[in-house]
């Protein structure tokens, strides 16, 4: 697994919550939150062979099921702190970084469907006698929990109604970076023109809020050029913390 300057995973993500100001110093602080998001099996292990061209598969395997189990903590911790950040402030819309415009009803017509899932009648099948039945209800369970991975501590909130969320930049923009596209390096210009255009859209957002963004997309420096007078405060999740200390 990469980990960049500050010793985080290469996958992780920050939540934003900041107060904008144009004209004045920010009314409330900028809260930013460390935590690791959802990639696919594939994703992971490309990032991990352009590290170590000679990994084996099992090695990947073996990573990746530590990353997802990893995950699944990081995420529960981020849930609470993001249900507590929208009570306080008292907002229903969260930018999500991935969500986009041509995108945005896919992502919440996912979470209601997941939010319908019978989870009791997969647990019924899982528990017969029908080595078929338990075998299915194992696949759609595994399917369920990956898509919960991949929706997020945002999108579980959406699926409880608690929130909705908003298109963070632009899929042009998104696309064009996309580091898959650039040897999974972040020090791109596409890359600094999404930051630039994502930090654009949160600074003009306010009077107060909250954004989740992958941690490679910072954003202090993009947001104090949009608006100096915004204060930071950082949040890290005690999951990430740990996982920070196994990484050094």
């Amino acid at each position: 697994m990469r980990f960049n300057s500050v010793g985080l995973p290469a996958s992780c993500l920050a939540i934003f919550v900041f107060a904008g100001c144009k004209a004045e110093p920010a009314p409330g602080p900028l809260i930013i939150i460390l935590a690791d998001h959802y990639v696919s099996r594939d994703d992971f292990g490309a990032d991990l062979r352009a590290q170590r061209a000679d990994i084996t598969d099992e090695e990947v395997n073996r990573q990746y099921e530590t990353f997802l189990n990893d995950l699944k903590a990081v995420q529960s911790e981020q849930t609470a702190i993001l249900r507590d950040l929208i009570r306080e402030h008292g907002i229903r819309g969260v930018f999500k970084e991935g969500v986009t415009a041509a995108n945005v009803e896919r992502f919440h017509r996912r979470a209601a469907e997941l939010a319908a899932t019978r989870l009791a009648d997969l647990q019924r099948r899982l528990d017969s006698d029908d080595f078929g039945q338990q075998a299915l209800a194992l696949v759609e369970i595994d399917a369920y929990e990956r898509d919960l991975l991949q929706i997020g501590a945002a999108g579980r909130l959406v699926m409880e109604n608690v929130c909705q969320v908003k298109p963070l930049v632009d899929e042009q923009l998104m696309q064009a970076a996309n580091p898959a596209n650039h040897g999974w390096r972040f020090d791109t210009p596409e890359n600094d023109a999404r930051e630039r255009a994502m930090a654009r859209r949160l600074v003009a957002a306010g009077p107060v809020t909250i954004a989740v963004v992958g941690q490679f997309h910072d954003l202090r420096a993009e947001i104090a050029a949009e608006c100096p007078s915004c204060r930071v405060e950082v949040f890290m999740p005690l999951e990430i913390d740990r996982m920070n200390s196994i990484g050094k």
